[in-house]
Protein backbone atom coordinates (compact mmCIF):
# COMPACT_ATOMS: atom_id res chain seq x y z
CA UNK A 1 0.00 0.00 0.00
CA UNK A 2 1.23 3.47 -0.92
CA UNK A 3 0.23 4.89 2.62
CA UNK A 4 2.92 1.93 4.08
CA UNK A 5 5.55 3.70 1.69
CA UNK A 6 4.44 7.56 3.47
CA UNK A 7 4.39 6.72 6.71
CA UNK A 8 7.74 4.45 6.63
CA UNK A 9 5.90 1.65 8.54
CA UNK A 10 3.31 -1.51 7.97
CA UNK A 11 -0.29 -0.80 7.46
CA UNK A 12 -3.59 -2.67 7.09
CA UNK A 13 -7.39 -2.34 7.17
CA UNK A 14 -9.41 -4.36 9.29
CA UNK A 15 -12.99 -5.36 9.41
CA UNK A 16 -14.89 -5.13 12.80
CA UNK A 17 -14.07 -8.20 13.88
CA UNK A 18 -10.25 -7.08 13.71
CA UNK A 19 -9.62 -9.66 10.75
CA UNK A 20 -7.61 -7.97 8.32
CA UNK A 21 -8.94 -7.21 4.55
CA UNK A 22 -5.44 -5.61 2.97
CA UNK A 23 -2.36 -4.59 4.14
CA UNK A 24 1.42 -4.39 3.33
CA UNK A 25 3.38 -7.54 3.09
CA UNK A 26 5.14 -7.40 6.19
CA UNK A 27 2.20 -6.93 8.51
CA UNK A 28 1.68 -8.28 11.69
CA UNK A 29 -1.21 -7.95 13.96
CA UNK A 30 0.40 -7.91 16.90
CA UNK A 31 3.15 -4.43 15.62
CA UNK A 32 -0.31 -2.47 15.50
CA UNK A 33 0.74 0.84 17.75
CA UNK A 34 -2.15 2.59 16.72
CA UNK A 35 -6.00 2.36 14.92
CA UNK A 36 -8.32 4.72 13.34
CA UNK A 37 -12.13 4.35 12.95
CA UNK A 38 -13.40 4.16 9.45
CA UNK A 39 -16.97 5.46 10.15
CA UNK A 40 -20.05 5.91 7.47
CA UNK A 41 -23.50 8.02 8.07
CA UNK A 42 -21.67 7.96 11.87
CA UNK A 43 -21.00 4.17 12.18
CA UNK A 44 -17.79 2.34 12.27
CA UNK A 45 -17.63 -0.18 9.35
CA UNK A 46 -13.62 -0.78 9.92
CA UNK A 47 -10.26 0.51 11.26
CA UNK A 48 -7.32 1.49 9.64
CA UNK A 49 -4.12 0.12 11.64
CA UNK A 50 -0.72 1.34 11.75
CA UNK A 51 2.67 -0.56 12.89
CA UNK A 52 3.77 3.17 14.26
CA UNK A 53 3.09 5.41 16.71
CA UNK A 54 2.06 8.47 14.84
CA UNK A 55 3.11 11.81 16.71
CA UNK A 56 0.93 14.72 16.92
CA UNK A 57 3.23 17.44 16.09
CA UNK A 58 3.71 14.95 12.47
CA UNK A 59 1.17 17.06 10.79
CA UNK A 60 2.65 14.97 7.16
CA UNK A 61 1.74 11.56 8.87
CA UNK A 62 -1.43 13.60 10.34
CA UNK A 63 -2.81 14.63 7.02
CA UNK A 64 -1.95 11.09 5.68
CA UNK A 65 -4.02 9.44 7.71
CA UNK A 66 -6.81 11.54 7.74
CA UNK A 67 -6.79 11.59 3.77
CA UNK A 68 -6.35 7.77 3.76
CA UNK A 69 -9.24 7.05 6.57
CA UNK A 70 -11.43 9.69 4.68
CA UNK A 71 -11.01 7.97 0.90
CA UNK A 72 -11.48 4.22 2.92
CA UNK A 73 -14.66 5.74 4.02
CA UNK A 74 -15.65 6.81 0.51
CA UNK A 75 -14.71 2.78 -0.57
CA UNK A 76 -16.91 1.23 1.93
CA UNK A 77 -20.11 3.37 1.09
CA UNK A 78 -19.35 2.52 -2.35
CA UNK A 79 -19.08 -1.29 -1.24
CA UNK A 80 -22.57 -0.61 0.68
CA UNK A 81 -24.67 0.92 -2.10
CA UNK A 82 -23.64 -2.07 -4.79
CA UNK A 83 -24.36 -5.35 -1.36
CA UNK A 84 -27.59 -3.28 -0.98
CA UNK A 85 -27.78 -2.96 -4.59
CA UNK A 86 -27.33 -6.45 -5.27
CA UNK A 87 -29.84 -7.28 -2.30
CA UNK A 88 -32.84 -5.84 -3.74
CA UNK A 89 -31.90 -7.58 -7.14
CA UNK A 90 -32.04 -11.20 -5.41
CA UNK A 91 -34.81 -10.16 -3.06
CA UNK A 92 -37.11 -9.07 -6.43
CA UNK A 93 -35.72 -12.00 -8.33
CA UNK A 94 -36.57 -14.79 -5.17
CA UNK A 95 -40.41 -13.08 -5.01
CA UNK A 96 -40.61 -13.27 -8.85
CA UNK A 97 -38.92 -16.63 -8.90
CA UNK A 98 -41.48 -17.87 -6.01
CA UNK A 99 -44.89 -15.97 -7.70
CA UNK A 100 -44.04 -17.91 -10.70
CA UNK A 101 -43.83 -15.19 -12.38
CA UNK A 102 -39.92 -15.05 -13.33
CA UNK A 103 -39.79 -16.50 -16.73
CA UNK A 104 -38.90 -19.92 -17.90
CA UNK A 105 -35.74 -22.29 -17.28
CA UNK A 106 -33.38 -20.58 -19.04
CA UNK A 107 -33.85 -17.10 -18.14
CA UNK A 108 -34.02 -18.47 -14.69
CA UNK A 109 -30.92 -20.01 -14.56
CA UNK A 110 -29.04 -16.98 -15.92
CA UNK A 111 -30.94 -14.37 -12.78
CA UNK A 112 -30.20 -17.03 -10.36
CA UNK A 113 -26.21 -17.04 -11.49
CA UNK A 114 -26.14 -13.13 -11.47
CA UNK A 115 -28.04 -12.68 -8.13
CA UNK A 116 -25.94 -15.35 -6.14
CA UNK A 117 -28.92 -17.88 -6.05
CA UNK A 118 -28.43 -21.22 -4.07
CA UNK A 119 -26.83 -24.18 -6.90
CA UNK A 120 -27.48 -27.54 -6.46
CA UNK A 121 -28.69 -30.50 -8.16
CA UNK A 122 -32.54 -30.04 -6.21
CA UNK A 123 -33.81 -27.41 -4.44
CA UNK A 124 -36.79 -27.19 -2.47
CA UNK A 125 -38.46 -23.80 -0.18
CA UNK A 126 -38.60 -23.84 3.59
CA UNK A 127 -41.17 -21.59 5.51
CA UNK A 128 -40.36 -19.82 8.51
CA UNK A 129 -42.43 -18.04 10.76
CA UNK A 130 -42.12 -17.32 14.68
CA UNK A 131 -44.20 -19.50 16.69
CA UNK A 132 -44.22 -16.62 19.88
CA UNK A 133 -47.58 -14.94 17.97
CA UNK A 134 -48.20 -12.41 21.08
CA UNK A 135 -45.21 -10.85 20.53
CA UNK A 136 -45.11 -7.04 19.80
CA UNK A 137 -45.02 -6.06 15.80
CA UNK A 138 -41.66 -4.37 16.15
CA UNK A 139 -39.90 -7.36 18.20
CA UNK A 140 -41.35 -9.74 15.84
CA UNK A 141 -40.08 -7.60 12.73
CA UNK A 142 -36.65 -7.80 14.59
CA UNK A 143 -36.31 -11.17 14.98
CA UNK A 144 -37.57 -11.71 11.23
CA UNK A 145 -34.75 -9.73 10.65
CA UNK A 146 -32.08 -11.02 12.41
CA UNK A 147 -32.95 -14.41 11.12
CA UNK A 148 -33.00 -13.42 7.63
CA UNK A 149 -29.53 -11.55 7.59
CA UNK A 150 -28.09 -14.52 9.38
CA UNK A 151 -29.56 -17.13 6.69
CA UNK A 152 -28.37 -14.48 3.98
CA UNK A 153 -24.75 -14.19 5.64
CA UNK A 154 -21.59 -14.11 3.31
CA UNK A 155 -21.46 -15.91 0.32
CA UNK A 156 -23.70 -18.84 1.44
CA UNK A 157 -24.13 -20.76 -1.54
CA UNK A 158 -26.95 -23.58 -0.23
CA UNK A 159 -29.80 -21.09 0.83
CA UNK A 160 -30.96 -17.71 0.16
CA UNK A 161 -34.20 -16.21 2.21
CA UNK A 162 -36.53 -13.38 1.52
CA UNK A 163 -39.52 -12.06 3.85
CA UNK A 164 -42.79 -12.50 2.86
CA UNK A 165 -45.84 -11.21 4.60
CA UNK A 166 -44.36 -11.53 8.39
CA UNK A 167 -42.75 -14.98 6.94
CA UNK A 168 -39.36 -16.05 5.08
CA UNK A 169 -39.45 -18.27 2.61
CA UNK A 170 -35.62 -20.09 2.25
CA UNK A 171 -34.69 -21.74 -1.32
CA UNK A 172 -32.57 -24.36 -0.19
CA UNK A 173 -30.36 -26.58 -2.42
CA UNK A 174 -29.18 -30.01 -2.18
CA UNK A 175 -27.78 -33.43 -3.72
CA UNK A 176 -29.83 -35.73 -2.06
CA UNK A 177 -33.46 -37.14 -3.27
CA UNK A 178 -34.09 -38.64 0.27
CA UNK A 179 -37.10 -37.08 1.79
CA UNK A 180 -35.37 -38.13 5.17
CA UNK A 181 -32.12 -36.80 4.23
CA UNK A 182 -33.75 -33.63 2.83
CA UNK A 183 -35.48 -33.10 6.43
CA UNK A 184 -32.56 -34.08 8.47
CA UNK A 185 -30.66 -31.54 6.51
CA UNK A 186 -33.12 -28.42 6.76
CA UNK A 187 -33.61 -29.38 10.26
CA UNK A 188 -30.04 -29.25 11.26
CA UNK A 189 -29.47 -25.64 9.35
CA UNK A 190 -32.40 -24.53 11.49
CA UNK A 191 -30.73 -25.57 14.82
CA UNK A 192 -27.60 -23.89 13.71
CA UNK A 193 -29.71 -20.61 12.51
CA UNK A 194 -32.13 -20.41 15.10
CA UNK A 195 -30.27 -22.40 18.08
CA UNK A 196 -33.09 -24.92 18.86
CA UNK A 197 -31.74 -27.02 21.79
CA UNK A 198 -28.60 -24.80 21.92
CA UNK A 199 -28.41 -21.33 23.98
CA UNK A 200 -29.14 -19.24 20.85
CA UNK A 201 -31.83 -16.63 21.39
CA UNK A 202 -35.47 -16.79 19.67
CA UNK A 203 -36.02 -20.40 19.61
CA UNK A 204 -39.48 -20.18 18.88
CA UNK A 205 -40.18 -21.25 15.12
CA UNK A 206 -42.30 -23.13 12.93
CA UNK A 207 -40.96 -24.60 10.10
CA UNK A 208 -42.63 -25.80 6.83
CA UNK A 209 -40.93 -27.54 4.26
CA UNK A 210 -41.48 -28.50 0.38
CA UNK A 211 -40.92 -31.19 -1.76
CA UNK A 212 -37.75 -31.56 -3.65
CA UNK A 213 -37.34 -30.26 -7.37
CA UNK A 214 -35.15 -30.45 -10.35
CA UNK A 215 -35.82 -27.25 -12.07
CA UNK A 216 -36.32 -23.59 -10.90
CA UNK A 217 -39.88 -22.93 -12.83
CA UNK A 218 -40.92 -25.81 -10.20
CA UNK A 219 -40.09 -23.97 -7.45
CA UNK A 220 -43.29 -22.20 -6.84
CA UNK A 221 -45.26 -25.45 -6.22
CA UNK A 222 -42.25 -26.69 -3.43
CA UNK A 223 -43.04 -22.76 -1.78
CA UNK A 224 -47.19 -23.30 -2.18
CA UNK A 225 -46.42 -26.92 -0.13
CA UNK A 226 -44.45 -25.30 2.27
CA UNK A 227 -47.05 -22.73 3.04
CA UNK A 228 -49.48 -25.70 3.37
CA UNK A 229 -47.14 -27.63 5.45
CA UNK A 230 -46.62 -24.80 7.59
CA UNK A 231 -50.42 -23.81 8.26
CA UNK A 232 -51.89 -27.14 8.01
CA UNK A 233 -48.77 -27.94 10.40
CA UNK A 234 -49.61 -25.24 12.88
CA UNK A 235 -53.50 -26.60 13.57
CA UNK A 236 -52.54 -30.95 13.07
CA UNK A 237 -49.89 -31.20 14.45
CA UNK A 238 -48.66 -28.42 17.24
CA UNK A 239 -46.09 -30.40 19.12
CA UNK A 240 -44.00 -30.52 16.00
CA UNK A 241 -41.75 -27.45 14.61
CA UNK A 242 -41.29 -28.93 11.66
CA UNK A 243 -43.87 -30.54 9.00
CA UNK A 244 -42.50 -31.49 5.56
CA UNK A 245 -45.12 -31.81 3.06
CA UNK A 246 -45.14 -35.63 2.98
CA UNK A 247 -46.31 -35.23 6.47
CA UNK A 248 -49.90 -33.89 5.77
CA UNK A 249 -50.46 -35.22 2.16
CA UNK A 250 -53.67 -37.06 3.80
CA UNK A 251 -54.79 -33.31 5.62
CA UNK A 252 -53.92 -31.87 1.73
CA UNK A 253 -56.27 -33.94 0.08
CA UNK A 254 -59.15 -33.53 2.54
CA UNK A 255 -58.68 -30.11 2.38
CA UNK A 256 -59.35 -29.78 -1.94
CA UNK A 257 -62.61 -32.18 -0.63
CA UNK A 258 -63.44 -29.94 1.56
CA UNK A 259 -67.19 -29.88 0.78
CA UNK A 260 -67.59 -33.58 0.06
CA UNK A 261 -71.00 -34.94 1.33
CA UNK A 262 -68.94 -37.74 2.81
CA UNK A 263 -67.06 -36.00 4.81
CA UNK A 264 -69.77 -33.79 6.30
CA UNK A 265 -71.77 -37.01 7.04
CA UNK A 266 -68.60 -38.22 9.07
CA UNK A 267 -68.75 -35.46 10.86
CA UNK A 268 -72.32 -35.64 11.91
CA UNK A 269 -71.38 -38.91 13.05
CA UNK A 270 -68.05 -38.66 14.73
CA UNK A 271 -67.38 -35.60 15.65
CA UNK A 272 -70.71 -33.27 16.39
CA UNK A 273 -72.03 -35.76 19.03
CA UNK A 274 -68.45 -35.69 21.04
CA UNK A 275 -68.38 -31.60 20.57
CA UNK A 276 -71.88 -31.22 21.95
CA UNK A 277 -70.97 -33.89 25.04
CA UNK A 278 -67.98 -31.84 25.85
CA UNK A 279 -69.97 -28.84 25.95
CA UNK A 280 -72.83 -29.86 28.22
CA UNK A 281 -70.95 -31.67 30.81
CA UNK A 282 -67.18 -30.28 30.31
CA UNK A 283 -65.35 -32.92 29.48
CA UNK A 284 -62.64 -33.51 27.04
CA UNK A 285 -63.97 -36.64 24.68
CA UNK A 286 -63.14 -35.25 21.99
CA UNK A 287 -59.27 -34.33 23.28
CA UNK A 288 -58.85 -37.40 24.45
CA UNK A 289 -59.99 -39.42 21.13
CA UNK A 290 -57.81 -37.23 18.99
CA UNK A 291 -54.67 -37.56 20.86
CA UNK A 292 -55.94 -41.52 20.82
CA UNK A 293 -55.78 -41.60 17.34
CA UNK A 294 -52.67 -39.63 16.96
CA UNK A 295 -50.91 -41.60 18.73
CA UNK A 296 -52.21 -44.97 16.65
CA UNK A 297 -53.92 -46.02 19.84
CA UNK A 298 -50.94 -46.10 22.63
CA UNK A 299 -53.12 -44.99 25.52
CA UNK A 300 -50.01 -44.71 27.43
CA UNK A 301 -49.26 -41.70 25.17
CA UNK A 302 -52.56 -40.39 25.59
CA UNK A 303 -51.86 -39.61 29.47
CA UNK A 304 -48.11 -38.77 28.84
CA UNK A 305 -49.75 -36.08 26.16
CA UNK A 306 -52.87 -34.85 27.89
CA UNK A 307 -51.15 -35.31 31.67
CA UNK A 308 -53.58 -37.65 33.15
CA UNK A 309 -53.99 -41.30 34.33
CA UNK A 310 -53.91 -43.81 31.81
CA UNK A 311 -56.89 -45.36 33.87
CA UNK A 312 -58.42 -42.19 32.92
CA UNK A 313 -57.81 -42.36 29.65
CA UNK A 314 -59.41 -45.83 29.42
CA UNK A 315 -62.78 -43.90 31.16
CA UNK A 316 -62.90 -41.43 28.49
CA UNK A 317 -62.42 -43.74 25.52
CA UNK A 318 -65.12 -45.84 26.75
CA UNK A 319 -67.37 -43.16 26.92
CA UNK A 320 -66.47 -41.79 23.36
CA UNK A 321 -67.91 -45.53 22.42
CA UNK A 322 -70.78 -44.93 24.44
CA UNK A 323 -71.50 -41.59 23.16
CA UNK A 324 -70.93 -42.46 19.23
CA UNK A 325 -71.59 -46.34 19.33
CA UNK A 326 -68.26 -47.48 18.32
CA UNK A 327 -65.78 -49.96 18.69
CA UNK A 328 -62.47 -47.89 18.93
CA UNK A 329 -60.42 -52.12 18.86
CA UNK A 330 -61.93 -51.82 14.81
CA UNK A 331 -59.62 -51.38 12.45
CA UNK A 332 -62.23 -49.97 9.93
CA UNK A 333 -63.67 -47.60 12.35
CA UNK A 334 -60.81 -46.23 13.60
CA UNK A 335 -60.10 -45.10 10.28
CA UNK A 336 -63.36 -43.64 9.49
CA UNK A 337 -62.69 -41.23 12.59
CA UNK A 338 -59.32 -40.15 11.72
CA UNK A 339 -60.24 -39.00 8.37
CA UNK A 340 -63.70 -37.25 9.76
CA UNK A 341 -61.25 -35.71 12.79
CA UNK A 342 -58.42 -34.43 10.11
CA UNK A 343 -61.34 -33.02 8.25
CA UNK A 344 -62.85 -31.40 10.90
CA UNK A 345 -60.05 -29.64 11.97
CA UNK A 346 -59.34 -28.54 8.64
CA UNK A 347 -62.79 -26.91 8.80
CA UNK A 348 -61.65 -25.05 11.76
CA UNK A 349 -58.73 -23.98 10.43
CA UNK A 350 -60.66 -22.38 7.37
CA UNK A 351 -62.86 -20.70 9.78
CA UNK A 352 -59.75 -19.04 11.38
CA UNK A 353 -58.03 -17.75 8.63
CA UNK A 354 -61.37 -16.39 7.65
CA UNK A 355 -61.76 -14.59 10.86
CA UNK A 356 -58.15 -13.22 10.61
Amino acid sequence: MLLGQLLHCDVAVLNLDGDVESSTPRFLPESIKERRSIQVNNRVVGYLAVTRTIEEQDRYAQMCLEQAVTILAIEYTIRQSLQLQREREQESFLVELLSGTAGQEELLRHRARQVGMPHGARRYVVMLELAEEELPPQQKEERLLKLLEEINRGENQSRKGVLIHEKIAVICSTSTQDVAEQREEAVGDLEELTGWGGEKEGASWRCGIGCLRERLEDLPDSYREAKRALRIGRLMRPGQPVVHFEDILVEDLLEEAADHPSLASMSRMFIEPLVAYDREYGTELLTTLASFLRSGGQTKKVGEELFIHRNSVLYRLERVEEVLGVDLHDAETRFRLDLAMRAWKLRELAEDTDRL
